[in-house]
């Protein structure tokens, strides 16, 4: 969590490349060499001084960010039609970012009816800045071009060719347009030109058309990738893959040390290289909050978190991703992520529907990392069966932050050290070779990286839309209030004709601490840390909270009343102090209430590295990570 009261919006971009200027020291320099991912050499733009500086010590030279303003831009200067329009923009230009000819754009424009030089400078803004946001209309009202067609017309259109074009008869075109146009005669409407059926039909997706006229084999057959193969992760950070786990492992809690459970781990694999690149590991059950966490853990340096954990080693991937790649779980259909990738250029993609083998890099890293935990006390094994008689919890003695020493451990010393049978070489080998390149081949470089952590942060966090009224916002049947909120009290909806609805203002909020929540500050284009109007609150989860509510309704007590609520949350802490012989049940509770706790400390603040405790039989590397049976990803081998 930011410490910080206020975070400006600061989306700009830090770009490790010979010649880019950046700012050293608050003076403007030009990088020279890039040695490695911490160490830059950098040469004064007065003299031929040349200096060894760490790369965490340079900042964004705005002058080379022209379009600064764009990708800053508050979300509530962006209406939902607004974004609505940027993402149709960016719908149009998705195919040609990374490669376009002129050819290439005027089929595009002609097929969704833009004008050649608009789709032009679309591409060029994208391409400059890598976010949607500058893609967001700059004055209000504006619209893009629509089609000719009216919305009745392109109804017909759309379901003349899911009715008649996508079945398993397989009707040609020119049946496909006799049909629309039969449609329209009977409802006495004007038929389309056939050329604009044509180019709607040839612009359906490949993989959608097989498989509806050709069956999903079929689509397969054709499209589905081979063993360890992605289409075009062809480089460091091109697609990275999302996915959740519980561990097969019971972890005991800090203060009595008894079982309580098996944790959650949120894993982030490079296709290309195989790195992790990022995790979360917590009690909570996968969410939003953990995508989100997860993500952000990618992007960002690792330094901090190997210090806390008091580990020595390299894990030096930091940066922004192109891709991310998930399946079509509702935790990773969450627009407010989706959104925020988007503002940093980066491109969601789903998993298609029965792709399980698309998701086979992730798969394959999650059943290994779950095998290491089958040699730990207090592993649960994969199922029943082969569990037996052993007593998990009997056996578990990790505590969570125990068992993140020797995950973290095991990704670093062992896992990207290995040789990976697919690659023919280790993943860090494959990694260094991707971004520094080798004799025969040209490396990428370093990846973008962002320049303020807290406004990454802020811009993952789940969001929702409230008045402000004379008591403050309410969420949850929790108040708050600060100054900031005093001159938008009773503020009216500007683009309400009546001049009586009130205005929404955009809010930001941590599930692991709802004791405070950020809102954004439209004149200033700020964030502003707003706590409760009852400064007793302690800081508390959305778990935690939820359960003080169901304790209020079950003693039959005003659960909107902040005095009332404040003592809930003190009497169900207490109960737990007090108890000595707590449940499995209760002794999770309370160890997901110290965790939240911890979690919620500032992402740039270095703290004093806590060493965690090492288990005795910690790290038993397997002879070859990628050669052991796995009954449940036989057919996963990337």
């Amino acid at each position: 969590m930011v410490q910080a009261d206020t975070v400006s919006i600061d989306r700009s971009r830090i770009i490790l490349k010979p010649n880019v200027i950046v700012k050293y020291e608050g003076q403007p320099y030009k990088i020279a060499n890039v040695l490695n991912a911490n160490d830059i050499v950098i040469s004064s733009l007065d003299s031929v001084r040349c200096l060894q500086v760490s790369a965490d010590c340079l900042q964004v030279f705005e002058a080379e960010n022209i379009q600064t303003k764009d990708i800053n831009k508050g979300d509530w200067d962006i209406t939902h039609e607004a974004w609505k329009i940027a993402l149709h923009r960016y719908e149009v230009i998705k195919p040609l970012i990374k490669y376009s000819t002129t050819e290439l754009v005027e089929q595009r424009a002609s097929e969704y009816d833009i004008n050649r030089s608009t789709l032009w400078k679309w591409l060029k803004d994208f391409r400059e800045n890598n976010s949607i946001l500058v893609l967001v209309p700059k004055k209000r009202g504006w619209t893009t071009k629509k089609s000719r067609l009216s919305p009745q017309i392109m109804n017909i259109i759309n379901q003349g060719i899911q009715e008649e074009y996508l079945n398993a008869r397989k009707p040609s075109i020119a049946k496909t347009i006799d049909f629309i146009k039969a449609e329209c005669s009977r409802l006495k409407l004007e038929a389309p030109h056939d050329n604009s059926i044509r180019r709607k039909i040839e612009a359906l997706n490949d993989y959608m058309v097989i498989k509806a006229r050709h069956g999903s084999k079929a689509a397969q057959d054709k499209y589905a990738s081979a063993a360890g193969e992605f289409p075009n992760a062809d480089y460091p950070l091109a697609y990275v893959q999302v996915d959740h786990t519980p561990l097969d492992i019971e972890i005991v809690d800090d203060e009595f040390r008894e079982a309580i459970g098996r944790p959650f781990l949120t894993l982030a694999i490079d296709v290309n290289t195989r790195m992790v690149v990022g995790y979360y590991l917590s009690l909570e059950a996968p969410s939003a909050t953990s995508v989100a966490m997860c993500i952000a853990s990618s992007i960002l340096s690792k330094k901090r978190k190997l210090l806390e954990l008091d580990i020595d080693a390299d894990w030096q991937v930091e940066g922004l991703m192109d891709s991310v790649h998930t399946d079509n779980g509702p935790d990773f259909r969450t627009n407010h992520i989706s959104r925020a990738c988007l503002k940093y250029g980066i491109h969601w993609e789903f998993r298609p529907i029965g792709g399980a083998r698309f998701g086979g890099h992730i798969e394959r890293l999650i059943g290994v990392v779950n095998l290491e935990m089958h040699i730990l006390d207090g592993t649960t094994f994969s199922n029943i069966q082969e569990r037996g008689t052993y007593d998990s919890a009997g056996h578990a003695c990790m505590t969570l932050k125990e068992l993140e020493y020797y995950i973290v451990y095991w990704i670093t010393k062992v896992y990207h050290q290995k040789k990976h049978s697919k690659l023919g070489m280790s993943p860090l080998q494959k990694w260094q070779d991707g971004v520094w390149g080798t004799k025969t081949t040209v490396g990428t470089g370093l990846k973008e990286r962002v320049s303020d952590e807290d406004t990454l942060f802020i811009d993952f966090l789940p969001e929702f839309e409230s008045t402000i009224q004379r008591v403050g916002v309410q969420k949850d049947n929790l108040f708050y209030f600060a100054d900031c909120l005093r001159q938008w009290v009773n503020c009216i909806d500007p683009e309400d004709v009546n001049k009586k609805k009130k205005k929404k203002f955009l809010f930001k909020r941590d599930p692991r601490d709802i004791s405070l929540i950020w809102f954004y500050e439209p004149l200033s284009n700020t964030y502003f840390k707003v706590p409760t109007a009852k400064r007793e609150i302690p800081p508390i989860s959305l778990f935690e909270y939820k359960q003080v509510q169901k304790y209020l309704r079950g003693e039959q007590q005003d659960n909107q009343n902040q005095d009332e609520i404040y003592k809930a949350i003190l009497h169900l802490r207490e109960q737990l102090k007090q108890s000595r012989s707590l449940t499995r049940k209760q002794r999770r509770v309370n160890q997901r209430k110290k965790e939240n706790a911890k979690a919620t400390h500032h992402l740039s603040v270095k703290n004093e590295p806590e060493k965690p405790a090492v288990v005795e039989n910690s790290v038993q590397p397997t002879n070859d990570l990628w050669s052991i049976p796995l009954t449940a990803f036989e057919d996963l081998r990337g």
